[in-house]
């Protein structure tokens, strides 16, 4: 599957960067939409289509979790991808209620997210999960 289009949110310029190398291992294809904060990302959500979105929720602007809002309200086919710090088993049942299809915790090695890709790039959207 070619030309999809992902929202890269995330704060941290050397992980934005590392996503981005990442994403485009898996697929040279992707038109990858930057955003460092919720204003950033609010704004690509009203104007362009969203296939996935890879979103960090400790943000220096904003909140990821009021992306994944705005994300579920105005793109309810696009992919949502939580790929944050937090540990937290509350914060990760919010995020999936908040219509979060996978919650990866970055500490783990990638292999969690590059499955998720892959399987994105295989297929429209993979059946909800809750990766740890």
């Amino acid at each position: 599957m070619t030309g999809k289009n992902v929202l890269l949110v995330e704060d941290q310029p050397k992980a934005m960067e590392a996503l981005t190398v990442l994403l485009g291992l898996v697929d040279t294809d992707f038109d990858i939409a930057l955003a460092s904060g919720q204003s950033q990302a609010s704004r690509i959500i009203e104007r362009q289509k969203v296939d996935l979105a890879i979103v960090d929720l400790g943000l220096g602007e904003g909140s990821g979790l009021q992306v994944l809002h705005e994300l579920a309200t105005r793109q309810p086919d696009a992919m949502r991808v939580v790929y944050t710090q937090s540990r937290s088993p509350k914060l990760r049942d919010q995020c999936l209620s908040l219509g979060a299809d996978v919650f990866i915790h970055k500490g783990t090695d990638r292999s969690d997210l590059v499955e998720v890709l892959m399987l994105f790039k295989q297929f429209s959207r993979p059946p909800a999960a809750g990766l740890n």
